[in-house]
């Protein structure tokens, strides 16, 4: 059993070896190896590659494609530039001489712009006064347009010119040159037809370009001279070793030594073009291969919160049902490449639950994973809307690629940018049910935060159609949170919520009722007041010239001149105070209806009119529910009364003429 255990643990090692490796893919000799869809996996997020060329036939081995499962390999797929055969790089170091010559054959005839490019750096490299010489060289050429003002993308340089050849004639090179606007040029091409192009792949923190004699361990090799070398801390510290037998990668990389991943970078215009030179090249001979590994997607440029803008309707963290989200994905013009431009939710609102897409044509339609702009396509917009019926508020992110590294592991890497937004399924919630003490007036409220661009529409009783041409106790078409005046009657009313485009409705309804309470009549005698319909419980003191009475309870006397009021509460809450002064000079002075034909309208908004059978000159009173004295006033030549600063509710009005004969009647405001 142990020795079957034994044998199943070597059997497990020895598949997780075969898997955990590094695979080269060669181009097949028969197609063209330089086809858009090789280069153009060397772009990520906004950038477009055309007009890719080079200085290599189809039947070239020193291009391919790479792919690493093994951790201790930090890229783990992209394109391989080589001075020989890319197919032999994926193999046990055990051999030192890794040496697979480019049939020139392959090579366009002609010096290539790689290999101009490549010699200028070297003649200026020249310490022993020997001449190095670019031998074999792999050329790429490509424009490039980017949509911000910066672009980078990530690589390794490796080769089996180390450790025997550092600082020697033998210093293999490559370069990633630029030339385009605002680039400020290389001064070693100033003068010549190369001028304006700039080399990306520089050692950071000195400036010095990559190459065998810049990047190394510090230490000359056996078959070089130290001063043929740049040595420096920086260029130490970006250099592997593979040569040794107990390195992680002995097994899986031929390259005797290599970079750590380097970036190259550089400001740019947005949306101009580029051109941009990828070379590697063989020195002072064509032996032992050195090659360059570029990642998948990671030629970026600017940054998705540039280029991804969130904007709801002049409220940019939250969308509801008729109040839409937009997330604008934009690019440069003239760019004739499909991107895919996909992105990770999270938080806990649920996409196709708690809110949805909705179309230019009004449709609410399942959120898609990704936006896709079409060649040609300038930009595209998300809208997101809150849908469903549960009134909570929710979060959403939406996380795009980090632009410094798009992958990891070769799976999108959503941990840069993000758009952070509230989801709500309605714009408000009113509360469903208010109430407020008989003849005062209760205001509308709502749960939520107030939505810009959403309207509310107040239809009055659920139970009046809305064709009916009944007067509506409150008919407000532009407001929010209006007062409803409370009677003995519980109330159902309905509100409209809908957006400025009226393509979008939503419902809800209050339910308004009244706290029962009663207020008591007076009877006025000689000088007392007697309270009568008086009920248990309730509470009953008077006020005498702004003192509060130690006695009283149901009747109090007073003298001529007082000012008297009286302060009534219920066992449910509700409290008011009544002036009690109209109702002693009112029984005082003989009520004669005949005065009042007619006061409409009622429920009124903005004015009452009084109608009379003669004209005459009166004085009012307009009192509150609590006998305070709101408006009064004595011309009555229009008979018209304005009481558009009155808040909603119910009012007595005491109208007295020049005889002192007067009538009261109630109304109420809207």
């Amino acid at each position: 059993m142990k020795t079957l255990k034994i044998l199943i643990a070597s059997y497990l090692l020895l598949i997780f070896q075969s898997q955990a490796q590094i695979t080269v893919k060669t181009i097949n000799p028969d197609t063209n190896p330089l086809v858009d869809s090789l280069v153009k996996t060397l772009a990520g997020f906004g950038v477009s590659i055309s007009n890719v060329s080079s200085n290599l036939k189809p039947s070239t081995k020193s291009i391919g494609t790479f792919k690493a499962t093994v951790g201790e390999f930090p890229l783990t797929k992209g394109l391989v530039m080589s001075t020989g055969s890319v197919d032999s790089i994926p193999k046990s170091n055990k051999n030192k001489k890794l040496s697979t010559r480019m049939d020139y054959a392959d090579t366009i005839a002609g010096t290539s712009i790689g290999k101009q490019l490549l010699q200028a750096i070297l003649n200026k490299q020249i310490h022993t006064g020997n001449p190095q010489k670019s031998t074999e060289i792999s050329t790429i050429k490509f424009d490039l347009l980017p949509v911000g003002d910066s672009l980078s993308f990530k690589y390794i340089f490796a080769s089996e010119e180390y450790p025997e050849f550092v600082c020697s004639n033998f210093n293999d090179i490559f370069g990633f040159f630029i030339k385009g606007p605002d680039i400020e040029g290389d001064s070693i091409y100033i003068g010549t037809n190369l001028e304006g192009f700039k080399n990306l792949a520089r050692i950071p923190g000195n400036n010095f370009p990559v190459s065998i004699n810049s990047v190394n361990s510090g230490i000359s090799g056996a078959n070089g001279s130290s001063q043929n070398c740049n040595f420096s801390p920086e260029g130490t510290l970006q250099f592997e070793a593979n040569h040794l037998p107990g390195h992680a990668l002995y097994t899986k990389v031929q390259f005797d030594g290599m970079t750590k991943v380097m970036t190259a970078k550089t400001k740019v215009s947005a949306c101009n073009v580029y051109t941009l030179v990828l070379a590697i090249s063989d020195v002072g001979d064509r032996l032992f291969d050195s090659g360059v590994f570029l990642e998948k997607g990671s030629m970026v440029s600017g940054t998705y919160s540039t280029f991804v803008s969130s904007a709801s309707n002049g409220l940019s963290d939250t969308i509801a049902a008729c109040h839409s989200g937009k997330l604008m994905f934009k690019r440069c013009p003239n760019i004739n490449e499909k991107w895919i431009i996909r992105y990770k939710k999270e938080g806990n609102a649920i996409a196709d639950v708690d809110y949805k897409r909705r179309l230019p044509n009004g449709l609410l339609v399942n959120v898609p994973d990704s936006m896709v702009l079409e060649p040609g396509q300038i930009a595209d917009s998300l809208m997101l809307e809150g849908f469903g019926s549960q009134f909570q508020n929710k979060n959403l992110v939406f996380k795009y690629l980090d632009i410094q590294t798009p992958y990891i592991n070769g799976q999108p890497n959503f941990a840069g940018n993000e758009t952070t937004i509230q989801v709500r399924s309605t714009a408000n919630k009113a509360v469903s049910e208010i109430s407020a003490c008989w003849f005062d007036s209760a205001k509308v409220v709502f749960r939520g935060r107030s939505l810009p661009h959403i309207r509310y529409r107040w239809l009055g009783l659920l139970d009046v159609p809305e064709d009916s041409d009944s007067s509506l106790p409150m008919s407000c078409l532009d407001c929010k949170t209006p007062k409803i005046a409370v009677d003995t009657i519980s109330k159902l009313y309905r509100v409209q919520i809908e957006n400025e485009q009226n393509s979008c409705f939503r419902f809800d309804t209050v339910l308004v009722s009244g706290k029962p309470f009663v207020l008591p009549q007076f009877l006025v005698k000689n000088d007392t007041i007697q309270l009568t319909n008086t009920k248990p419980g309730y509470q009953y003191s008077w006020i005498v010239n702004g003192i509060l009475a130690l006695s009283g309870g149901e009747q109090i006397t007073f003298e001529t001149g007082d000012e008297i009021s009286l302060n009534v509460s219920s066992p449910n809450g509700c409290f008011g105070t009544i002036d009690a002064q109209i109702f002693i000079n009112s029984t005082r002075i003989k009520e004669d209806k005949s005065i009042l034909v007619n006061l409409y309208p009622n429920p009124a908004t903005n004015f009452i009119q009084i109608q009379t059978k003669a004209v005459e000159k009166f004085t009012y009173k307009i009192i509150s529910s609590n006998g305070q004295i709101l408006q009064e006033g004595n011309n009555f030549k229009t008979n018209t009364i304005g009481i558009s600063n009155l808040s909603s509710g119910l009012y007595t009005i005491v109208l007295q003429n020049d005889k002192r004969k007067f009538i009261s009647t109630r109304f109420s405001k809207n």
